[in-house]
């Protein structure tokens, strides 16, 4: 999901709404209380902030002239700057992996809580599935 300049995709969008959705989820009374506490609060904070950011870069590029609105939609499509965004996006995967293996080692190892140490093993998975998944149909797309 690559930044944008120009109008708001609609992942920007669909991120807010998702934030804004999980913390609604995580309020009913069913919802365990250590989840309840905290995650919800969270969820819609982050997703309010988001909203409110999309909205304002709508009105903003909604706001330029037409030539500027042009200019920004081409500079969103332009290849080299693709090819900068999936390297950096590459290796921040790469961080957040190593990241995940030191706190499941903190976690799993000296503070021996095996509850957290599981699930984000679990995520580890997932991503690790997810990653190599999207890869699999791009090059079968290409």
């Amino acid at each position: 999901m690559k930044p944008t300049r120009g109008k708001p995709k609609k992942w920007q969008w669909a991120t807010a709404a998702g934030f804004l959705l999980a913390g609604l989820l995580l309020l009913p009374p069913f919802v365990p209380a250590f989840l309840r506490e905290k995650l919800p609060h969270i969820f819609l904070s982050v997703g309010l902030i988001l909203l409110l950011a999309t909205i304002f870069q709508n009105v903003y590029y909604k706001n330029l002239p037409i030539d500027e609105q042009k200019e920004r939609d081409r500079e969103d499509r332009d290849e080299r700057a693709t090819m900068v965004h999936m390297r950096s996006a590459s290796i921040l995967m790469d961080v957040e992996t190593g990241l995940m293996v030191v706190l499941l080692i903190v976690y799993g190892v000296y503070w021996d809580n095996w509850e957290i140490c599981s699930l984000l093993l679990w995520i580890n998975f997932f991503r690790i599935f997810a990653i190599e998944f999207i890869r699999w149909l791009v090059n079968r797309k290409y």
